[in-house]
């Protein structure tokens, strides 16, 4: 009954992350598939993950490097938010995003 249980709340964690993801991709001129390998890469599909050199969430953000274009995009008040996928992936498109776009136009199918 407890494996059930368990099993229950990760599955509903897994869709409640992978929505956010989703809706955050949708918004980016980037492909989900790059999106996604880097998230795999980048925190290991954690997004509470820190590095040791202080990047945060699933797209291993760094706060202290960004947090001034962040906050003038609206897009982070604090570093907290970005463990929130939607906010941490939306960080990444406009920091790296446009620059991997053009890197990767046309070869991700």
């Amino acid at each position: 009954m407890k494996t059930s249980i368990i099993f229950t709340v990760l599955f509903l964690l897994i869709l409640t992350l992978a929505s956010k993801v989703d809706h955050a991709i949708y918004e980016n001129p980037i492909t989900d598939r790059l999106i996604k390998a880097i998230i795999q890469v980048e925190s290991g599909v954690n997004p509470k993950a820190i590095s040791e050199k202080g990047a945060y969430g699933l797209m291993q953000i760094r706060h202290k490097v960004w947090v001034k274009e962040l906050k003038k995009a609206g897009i982070i008040t604090t570093k907290q938010c970005l463990f929130d996928p939607e906010k941490d992936v939306k960080a990444w498109s406009i920091n790296h995003g446009h620059g991997y776009t053009s890197l990767v136009s046309g070869c991700i199918t």
